[in-house]
């Protein structure tokens, strides 16, 4: 698999404007992973950068919950401020979840 820079890359299909809905975009990130680098650029619950896994598919309640859901990876991660995002956990699901991303967690 080649790894190639969105950034630096110019390619015919950017300029394209295709209408996409949720599920392109699900199918999509499935069918991807992102490189992190710094992290500017990647979203932090969108984007499959947990060993080519979204946040969000790790913890969809909290997803939900999340205060600021394109918030990028290195924002996030910045002093943990992804869990001051996320509204008070209540149910064993959420902390379950919570519990899930944690570990999985690369940026430790």
């Amino acid at each position: 698999m080649a790894l190639v820079s969105v950034e630096t890359q110019e390619y015919v299909w950017n300029k394209l404007e295709l209408s996409c809905d949720s599920r392109d975009g699900e199918l999509f990130a499935t069918s991807t992973a992102v490189a992190l680098g710094d992290g500017k650029t990647a979203r932090f619950w969108t984007s499959s950068w947990i060993k080519g896994t979204m946040a969000k598919s790790l913890a969809p309640t909290l997803f939900q919950k999340a205060k600021r859901k394109k918030i990028s990876v290195q924002k996030a991660i910045h002093d943990n401020r992804w869990i001051s995002h996320i509204l008070s956990l209540q149910t064993a699901q959420e902390i379950q979840e919570y519990v899930v991303l944690w570990e999985k967690n690369t940026w430790r």
